[in-house]
């Protein structure tokens, strides 16, 4: 599998970037996420003509059932996968599960006795389900002969994990004991600008959990954190080998949709 990971800060943009880029694909020169797991699911994991053809003809007439028959069907070969190629990633689930789970979980430490935070629990477990669902899904997909392109990529979802204080130090070793992947698209803009975008998006309700019920110099600190995280991520896995596009979100997307389809064409 050839795979490009979208990264960047939460609320900058990626997915609006993505649709438009979705709209330019005129052939399937690349796969999204969800085709290339109908693909894998389709053609490796049903063994039965029956039910695999059953799947591709719900797939293509009722979408949102087909991605339910999918994911049912996939659960199990992508926890294989994930156990069969375990080796591989120990010291990636070394830094996930102990460091960062650890700190992410307790706040502070007073007179002997723990102290928890239990926003930042729920916030981390959340994370670490999506990173493990992410890895799993790669494991399982490594078997195709394809370019997929991911909106919510493991780079991304890694970024989500680390502990807002993560030190730089930190940071990279995550970056730098992940699965690689083949290209990065490096989503980037001033802090204010995403701040203002979430914000806006808070007033229709369209918030995700990470920005819910965060005043706004929590939100400007965050912000300027996670941009920080995935410029040294992104810089981490260009120095690994990855190839390297970065967009200013604040140009129009139809302009970084276009500049992205002619950067996957080279």
């Amino acid at each position: 599998m050839n795979r490009i990971d979208f990264l960047g800060a939460h609320g900058i943009g990626k997915s609006t970037i993505y649709q438009h880029l979705l709209k330019r694909r005129t052939e399937p020169r690349w796969l999204t996420r969800m085709e290339a797991k109908r693909k894998i699911t389709t053609e490796f994991v049903l063994d039965d003509r029956s039910p695999r053809d059953l799947a591709k003809a719900v797939s293509c007439h009722l979408p949102r059932l087909g991605d339910i028959f999918v994911n049912a069907y996939a659960l199990r070969p992508a926890e294989q996968a994930l156990a069969r190629d375990r080796g591989q990633h120990s010291e990636f689930f070394e830094h996930c599960l102990l460091r960062d789970l650890k700190e992410g979980l307790v706040s502070s430490v007073d007179t002997g006795q723990t102290t928890v935070d239990t926003s930042r629990t729920s916030l981390n477990y959340v994370n670490l389900s999506w990173l493990f669902d992410r890895l799993s899904e790669l494991c399982l997909m490594e078997e195709l002969d394809e370019t997929v392109v991911f909106d919510e990529s493991l780079s991304h979802t890694t970024t989500g994990l680390l502990v807002e204080n993560a030190s730089d130090l930190t940071v990279r070793t995550y970056f730098d004991t992940m699965p690689r992947p083949d290209t990065v698209i490096h989503v980037h803009a001033p802090a204010t600008t995403v701040v203002d975008r979430i914000a806006a998006r808070a007033k229709t309700r369209r918030t995700t959990l990470r920005h819910q019920q965060v005043d706004l110099p929590a939100l400007r600190k965050s912000t300027r954190q996670a941009l920080r995280i995935a410029q040294l991520g992104a810089c981490t896995l260009q120095w690994r080998g990855a190839r390297l596009l970065c967009v200013d979100a604040t140009a129009p997307p139809e302009e970084n949709a276009a500049r992205i389809d002619e950067f996957i064409r080279d």
